[in-house]
Order: C-alpha cells, then sequence, then structure tokens
C-alpha cells in the first residue's frame, strides 16, 4: 500500500503580524516566540501596528512613545508583552462566553424560569465593566500595558 502525506504546513499556534513596523531580526525572533507560545489558539491573530496591539477583534491602543519603547526592550520582554496581552484578552473572551450562561444556569436552578432580555443585557453589561477593570488592574503592574488606553479598548 502507498500511502503519501501532503507536506502542506499547518498552523498550529495564533498568527502574529507587524503592520507599519518594519520587520527586523529581533522581532521575527519575537513573532517566533509568540507563535510558540500561542499553540492552543491556532485561529487566532495578533497584529501589532505603531500604535497599537490587535487581538482577533480586540484592540488596545498604546501611544507611540511606550510603543517604542516595547520595541527598545529585549525580545523576551517583548515576547512577554504581547503573550500577557493576548492571555488578558482570551482571558476576556472565555467570561464573555461563559459567565452569562453559568448565572443563567444558577438564576434557572434557583426559579425554575427563564431569564428575561434586560436581566441578560444588564449581565453582559456587568461582564463588560469587570473584564474592563480586571484588564485596567493586570496593566497596571507593566511598565509597557499600563499605557493602554483603556476608554477606547474593545475586548471583542
Amino acid at each position: 500500500m502507498n500511502n503519501s502525506i501532503n507536506n502542506s504546513s499547518i498552523n498550529f499556534q495564533a498568527s502574529m503580524k507587524l503592520q507599519g513596523i518594519e520587520k527586523s531580526n529581533k522581532l521575527k525572533n519575537v513573532i517566533t516566540s509568540v507563535r510558540n507560545r500561542t499553540q492552543k489558539y491556532p485561529h487566532d491573530t495578533i497584529v501589532m501596528s505603531e500604535q497599537s496591539i490587535e487581538v482577533n477583534d480586540g484592540k488596545a491602543v498604546i501611544p507611540k512613545k511606550y510603543m517604542e519603547e516595547l520595541l527598545a526592550m529585549p525580545e523576551e520582554l517583548i515576547t512577554n508583552t504581547i503573550v500577557k496581552l493576548f492571555n488578558m484578552h482570551k482571558h476576556a473572551q472565555i467570561s464573555k462566553r461563559t459567565m452569562p450562561n453559568l448565572i443563567i444556569e444558577n438564576e434557572f436552578l434557583k426559579r425554575n424560569k427563564k431569564p428575561t432580555q434586560g436581566f441578560m443585557e444588564a449581565l453582559l453589561e456587568g461582564n463588560e465593566l469587570f473584564n474592563h477593570i480586571a484588564f485596567k488592574n493586570e496593566a497596571e503592574k507593566h511598565p509597557i500595558l499600563k499605557h493602554i488606553d483603556f476608554d477606547n479598548l474593545h475586548l471583542g
């Protein structure tokens, strides 16, 4: 029996792209490191530009001065910063999907009735506020991420 294996490459990590930033050897190494550390998320995309880092549909605006500071850091620190922002975003995404279901299930078990539309809207608004506060608290501990424009941050 003659089996042939297709040698096409399969992407098993998040894709990272640079937009408007020169792809130096240092950044090529950062991209490789970020991809290696995001192996569990093959359908995710990270785009780094001169003033933001986007994770899927979430965008973190970072003033140009601090983006320049980030790019001047050693490879490992740049990688850690990008992966930290990526993980914060993934946590917010997971929370957004699971928290309403957990509360709905709990309400259903307590009262055995379906939650109202108003309850659901309030729940989602509360979850967005929770994620916003969690992002801000987590970023305050980081020399670059603490400069993210949280008022315009979209968690996706």
